[in-house]
């Protein structure tokens, strides 16, 4: 007997056509629960590595390392979070991300591959629970962080800072002699030394230089120092709250604040509101104190010079026509006056004034009779 659907199909062919589908329905089910699998494990990785990376930029600064583990073994010290400024992070048994990660230990281990603790280095092993993933077994994930590390004669540590991956205590440069030639140890960088006695200490057996090029072609573009005496986190510039002096190099194309500044040179103090324009050094060679465009070789504005000028008195020879007391090469007039031949009688000084360089003084006397008479010259002679 033959069984028929409305539209004429056998009872065999519906059949097949369930079959059919069930098939697709089963691989699409399964191909579904692979992408969902894929999409957690993913989500796992990526949220692990997201935080290590998070951690080792956190724990670079050494302030926020050292609230971390001051006081611990760098054998086998633990935490259960991380110190940020003034807040706890990453704080155990705390989930976060895409996939609700975990982090279950901090545990700092001088036995680990990476570690040296001859050279002060330990590795910060971060434990994060894997969650099951489809049916599979968890297998918790262990993030490797290097660390740093200065101690106590108890051996606990005192400062410590994170080493990215690949990173090392130094920067190696050419080869043979000029290995390691800058280095960074105990948050120190010294140049030509291994054991730098400040923050910074640049050392050279020969002519030490440093250069900061500005090649901008901006019309502001400058290079710059800042020494900050007071930080707010802030920049020095306007609208920050910051203080500190500002040491910099005008650029060829520079037009900020005034055009004739290009190519100068000048000292600068932010008072946490503006700007105060200690010194400027323009090409030319003037130089101004408390102004922008120095007009001479100094240029004093709002106050005056203080101080003491080596001078002594010139006198110069009797002469008939005229006598000139001359300063030195490296020595101006600043003041003179001159005599006439005491024995003369009727006798007067004619004429007495600075020389037109101001290279000394000269005098000149008159007989009543109209006749010329011995002059003695005097100078004020200083060095500026």
């Amino acid at each position: 007997m033959q069984i028929n659907n409305k539209q004429g199909l056998g009872l065999v062919e519906i059949l097949i056509t369930l079959g059919l589908l069930g098939g697709i329905t089963l691989g699409v089910m399964q191909l579904t629960k692979s992408m969902f699998k894929n999409k957690s494990k993913f989500d796992f990785d990526s949220d692990a590595s997201f935080m290590t990376n998070e951690m080792i930029s956190i724990l670079s600064d050494s302030e926020n390392c050292k609230n971390t583990f001051q006081g611990l073994s760098a054998n086998n010290g633990t935490v259960n979070r991380l110190k940020y400024k003034t807040s706890d992070k990453f704080i155990i048994n705390s989930v976060s991300g895409n996939s609700q990660i975990k982090i279950l230990s901090y545990r700092l281990d001088g036995t680990d591959a990476d570690a040296d603790l001859v050279n002060k280095v330990t590795v910060l092993k971060t434990e994060f629970e894997a969650k099951k993933i489809q049916g599979a077994s968890a297998v918790n994930v262990i993030k490797r962080i290097k660390i740093k590390f200065t101690e106590d004669a108890a051996n606990n540590i005192i400062s410590c800072y994170a080493i990215a991956a690949g990173k090392s205590d130094f920067w190696i440069k050419g080869s043979g002699a000029n290995l390691n030639d800058i280095y960074y140890p105990s948050g120190k960088v010294g140049i030509g030394t291994a054991t730098p006695n400040a923050n910074f200490e640049l050392k050279t057996n020969d002519v030490a230089s440093a250069y900061i090029t500005t090649s901008g072609t901006t019309g502001n573009s400058q290079a710059a120092i800042g020494l900050i005496t007071s930080d707010t986190n802030t920049l020095l510039d306007v609208g920050s709250s910051s203080l500190g002096w500002a040491i910099y190099g005008r650029g060829n194309n520079w037009s900020g604040f005034d055009s004739t500044q290009a190519n100068s040179f000048g000292v600068s103090y932010y008072n946490g509101a503006s700007w105060n324009n200690a010194l400027s050094v323009l090409p030319n060679g003037n130089v101004g104190l408390g102004n922008l465009n120095p007009q001479a070789k100094l240029h004093v504005s709002g106050g005056t010079i203080r101080g003491r000028l080596q001078c002594r008195i010139v006198n110069g020879p009797g002469q008939l026509t005229g006598s000139v007391a001359s300063c030195g090469a490296d020595e101006y007039v600043i003041g003179g006056g001159g005599t006439c031949e005491s024995a003369a009688t009727g006798t007067y000084l004619h004429e007495s004034r600075p020389q037109p360089d101001m290279s000394g003084w000269f005098a000149d006397c008159f007989g009543t009779d109209g006749t010329d008479r011995n002059a003695f010259a005097h100078a004020i002679c200083c060095q500026l």
